[in-house]
């Protein structure tokens, strides 16, 4: 008897290599489950177990696996482009409103774009300027706008991303009046679309010197 165990689990142990499916005669992998999956503790993927306490990581879809939507954990060191991405823009030898309609090259089908941390500097006001370094900076008004505009991209019209930038000097009507050459800083921080919910536009009214009221469209989260 005890014979005739053990040669049951040798040929299970040797043989069963062939896929299985669970809710599907005909599985597409390993294991095929077709229908809800419930995991009752550890669950490992692509060789890595679950994340230690406090730790945050993202599971993907994969587009490119056989079969198609396999699950992987996004290790971003390995990507180019990340859920969210963030690079800094120079640009030198400018006038402090001449920054319009620069393109991102940025697609906006597939990206969210905003800037975050814009600065104008400059050396001074006068002839001593020197435009290869200016180090001022240069307190006042920030104007920054990311707009669409069409590129053509690989022969195709494409709608992407473009910034306008603008400032207005406090102390300074040289400035003001006759703007300076200087360097503009800025960054962009970029989403993927696929990853970025769409609250649609949020309305209301404004009576001095407070907000009088919250809109029907204001998403739960921020009321």
């Amino acid at each position: 008897m005890k014979t005739l165990i053990c040669s049951i689990l040798l040929l299970s142990t040797t043989t069963c290599v062939a896929q299985i499916g669970i809710g599907t005669t005909t599985p597409k992998g390993t294991l095929d489950v077709e229908g809800n999956t419930l995991v009752d503790g550890s669950m490992k993927i692509n060789n890595i177990t679950d994340a230690p306490i406090n730790s945050n990581l993202l599971l993907v879809r994969s587009e490119d696996s056989t079969p198609k939507g396999e699950l992987k954990l996004l290790d971003i060191n390995l990507r180019n482009v990340a859920p969210v991405n963030k690079y800094k823009v120079i640009v030198s030898n400018v006038d402090s409103h001449q920054i319009v309609d620069l393109s991102t090259n940025l697609p906006t089908s597939k990206y969210v774009v905003a800037i975050t941390d814009a600065v104008f500097l400059g050396a001074s006001t006068t002839s001593t300027l020197v435009l290869s370094s200016p180090s001022k900076r240069l307190y006042g008004t920030f104007s920054t706008e990311v707009k669409t505009i069409n590129r053509t991209i690989g022969g195709v019209v494409t709608p992407v991303y473009a910034v306008n930038m603008a400032f207005k000097g406090a102390n300074s009507v040289a400035l003001n009046n006759n703007p300076t050459k200087g360097r503009w800083e800025f960054s962009l921080v970029v989403y993927e679309r696929s990853l970025v919910k769409d609250w649609g536009t949020i309305s209301g009214k404004v009576t001095s010197p407070t907000y009088s009221s919250t809109s029907t469209s204001t998403p739960q989260a921020l009321q």
